[in-house]
């Protein structure tokens, strides 16, 4: 069968133009009531301390940036979900700490979505051939080539080869009777 788009819900979508009708009636300034201000505060001395000590929230140095304005983006979510919740402009507990799972959750995989916006030269083929070996674990170097025939010849693996050793995430297996490589990722 021929997958189609579901029949629009009319209800939902009525309560949904309802809602944001209403939201976007509310203004005026949105306050931290003193239980989510409390826990903002401790979250806030936590991130400092982990800056600090040299251990940031996402150790990327291209996101040193984003770690300086982390706080504000969690107070800006948790106003933004506060205002999908309640007309009050009072954050609570609940906006605070749904903030932060998305925030923290949209984190994750920010080093990858930016992989390949490096300054070094070889940054987007190394990205490339590491997400493959995150994703098989092993990998012949004859199948990286044909993998990625279009965007990196052999000289190109043979830098990004020595990248990813010096990374310490890669050994390699020289199999010469094959004349082959087996490269396995290893954190």
């Amino acid at each position: 069968t021929i997958p189609e788009e579901p029949p629009p819900d009319v209800s939902l979508e009525k309560a949904l133009i309802t809602d944001l009708e209403s939201i976007s009636t509310i203004s005026g300034e949105y306050k931290f009531n003193e239980e989510a201000h409390e826990m903002y505060k401790e979250w806030y001395k936590e991130q400092e301390s982990r800056i600090d000590s040299g251990n940031p929230p996402i150790s990327d140095p291209r996101f040193a940036g984003y770690c300086d304005r982390r706080a504000t983006h969690l107070r800006k979510l948790s106003m933004i979900l506060c205002a999908s919740r309640t007309e009050n402009r009072l954050v609570a507990p609940y906006d605070f700490e749904r903030g932060r799972k998305i925030l923290e959750a949209a984190e994750i995989n920010m080093g990858r979505t930016f992989g390949g916006l490096g300054k070094a030269r070889f940054s987007e083929a190394t990205e490339k051939v590491l997400e493959v070996l995150m994703q098989r674990k092993e990998i012949s170097r004859s199948e990286l080539l044909r993998m990625f025939y279009r965007d990196m010849d052999a000289f190109t693996l043979e830098v990004v080869e020595k990248v990813l050793i010096q990374m310490k995430v890669v050994d390699i297996t020289i199999i010469p009777d094959k004349d082959e490589k087996v490269y396995r990722y290893v954190l």
